[in-house]
C-alpha cells in the first residue's frame, strides 16, 4: 500500500519515475539552493534521479518518510514534505519541506506541514517532532510558528557551506501540544493513511 494523502488543493504521495522533470526544476533553482541545507549549487538531472531513488530507499527502510506535494487538481509539482531522521527509539523526526519557488507564499508548506505533523503523531506515535532553518530564512520560519511550534533556540555557526557559516534556528513540537491544537492549527477532519 503506497502514501496517499488528500486534503483540499494538496495530494501528498509517494514519488514515481515521471516526477524526474519538476523535482530536477526545483532541486536545480538557486533560490532552494540558498535556503537549504544539503541541496547542491545546480545539482543535475542525475543528481535529481539519485535524490529520488535515495528517498525511495529511505522509505523503504522506514528512515526517512519524504513524499511529493502535488496540485490536487492540475497534478503539478508544488515540492517535498517529509519527517527524516526518525528515532523510533526515542520517538520524535525532524520535519523538512522545500517548496518550488513559483509556489512559494501561497500557504502550501503550511498545509503539507501540518497534515505530515498529524500522520507523526497519530501514526507513527512520535512523541516530539522537532525542525530548523537558517536563521535568515524568515519564510521558513514562520511554517513551524504557524503550525504551534515553538522557538527553542539557535545552533551558532552550525552549518558549513561554501566555506561559509550559518546559524540554524530551532524549533520543536510535543504530543501533547498537537493534541491541543487539533481543531484550531490542525485539521480534525483528515484521512490519514495506515502503511505497513
Amino acid at each position: 500500500m503506497e502514501f496517499y494523502m488528500k486534503y483540499g488543493s494538496i495530494v501528498i504521495r509517494e514519488y514515481k519515475k515521471t516526477d524526474l522533470d519538476p523535482v530536477h526544476r526545483m532541486l536545480s533553482s538557486p533560490q532552494v539552493y540558498e535556503t537549504t541545507c544539503a541541496i547542491p549549487y545546480k545539482c543535475s538531472r542525475i543528481y535529481a534521479r539519485l535524490w529520488i531513488d535515495n528517498v525511495k530507499k529511505a522509505l523503504k527502510r522506514r528512515s526517512d518518510l519524504e513524499y511529493g506535494i502535488f496540485d490536487s487538481t492540475s497534478g503539478e509539482y508544488i515540492g517535498n514534505i517529509g519527517l527524516i531522521g526518525i528515532s523510533y527509539v526515542n520517538k520524535s523526526a525532524d520535519l523538512t519541506y522545500i517548496i518550488t519557488p513559483e509556489f512559494q507564499r501561497r500557504g502550501y508548506a503550511v498545509k503539507a506541514a501540518k497534515l505530515i505533523i498529524a500522520y507523526g503523531f497519530e501514526r507513527l506515535g512520535l512523541i516530539r517532532i522537532h525542525a530548523k532553518c537558517m536563521d535568515f530564512n524568515l519564510p521558513s520560519r514562520r511554517v513551524m510558528e504557524k503550525c504551534g511550534f515553538s522557538y527553542e533556540g539557535v545552533g551558532r555557526n552550525e552549518m558549513l557551506k561554501n566555506e561559509k557559516t550559518y546559524n540554524l534556528t530551532h524549533f520543536s513540537l510535543l504530543k501533547h501540544e498537537y493534541t491541543s491544537l487539533k481543531g484550531s492549527v490542525f485539521y480534525p477532519d483528515v484521512f490519514l493513511p495506515v502503511i505497513k
